[in-house]
């Protein structure tokens, strides 16, 4: 028994370890995706990397669009300055398969639209798949959600 417990205890530390490793990556990625800066995000993108971004106002309406790899460097060569978006403090991580994981995240925010004030909720998800030895962004998705303070 005692052997038993040993065992479970250093497989929970390498699976705990194993998390706090692929959180560290999804924060990493965020950082460079905040960053504005191609030369930084652009080691990051799977060739067949999207963006889907998704804006929600109650009584205004919502908007959705997706945003290739190549569009979303094109954009942002004409950025001069990082972000001001909040970065994410938590990150859960799922598990695809040995190669590929999702890693997702939620942050609130005040904010004006239409000059009114807002709480502006926004919920984060990369999904990663490894290439050679470091991971890159497939599939990411920004789902934002506004409320009226």
């Amino acid at each position: 028994m005692r052997k038993f417990l040993i065992l479970s205890f250093f497989i929970s530390n390498f699976v705990h370890a194993n998390d706090i490793d692929h959180k560290s990556i999804y924060l990493e990625f965020e950082n460079a995706y905040f960053s504005n800066d191609v030369s930084k995000l652009s080691p990051w993108l799977h060739d067949e990397y999207s963006i889907e971004q998704s804006m929600n106002v109650p009584g205004m309406g919502s908007d959705s669009r997706v945003v290739t790899k190549t569009q979303l460097l094109s954009v942002l060569k004409s950025m001069s300055k990082p972000s001001t978006m909040p970065r994410s403090k938590s990150v859960e991580i799922e598990f695809i398969n040995e190669n590929e994981f999702c890693g997702l995240s939620k942050t609130i925010n005040e904010t004006l639209v239409a000059g009114n004030k807002y709480e502006e909720k926004e919920s984060r998800n990369v999904c990663f798949i490894k290439k050679g030895n470091s991971y890159q962004a497939k599939m990411h998705k920004i789902d934002v959600f506004y409320k009226a303070l």
